[in-house]
């Protein structure tokens, strides 16, 4: 799995998680409480996004590589690769190893 994608709903549209309406700028981050659990968010282009690594590595451990690709894929959700910046920043935000190299 990837460590620098980060999960993007269908249509741009942004994770629902409390229902209030944020201000967003680019690199915020900020945190979700996704089925109990706290993932990393990260604001990019005005949109937020999920570490993928994160949400692998806790919710949809009990699940392969190719089947969270193949229903990520069913459902139109896309990622999109970090920059190292953005890498270093979900570090230090405790979303990534501070090993992790990608």
């Amino acid at each position: 799995m990837d460590s620098k994608a980060l999960l993007e709903p269908s249509g741009g549209q942004q994770v629902p998680h409390d229902g209030v309406i944020h201000q967003i700028t680019s690199n915020k981050v900020s945190r979700v409480l996704l089925h109990g659990v706290s993932i990393v968010a990260l604001t990019m282009d005005k949109k937020e996004r999920l570490c993928l690594a994160q949400i692998s590595n806790t919710l949809l451990k009990e699940y392969s590589y190719n089947e969270i690709h193949n229903r990520r894929v069913a459902l139109g959700i896309t990622c999109v690769q970090c920059t190292p910046v953005q890498l270093e920043i979900l570090r230090r935000a405790g979303a990534m190893p501070a090993s992790s190299r990608r």
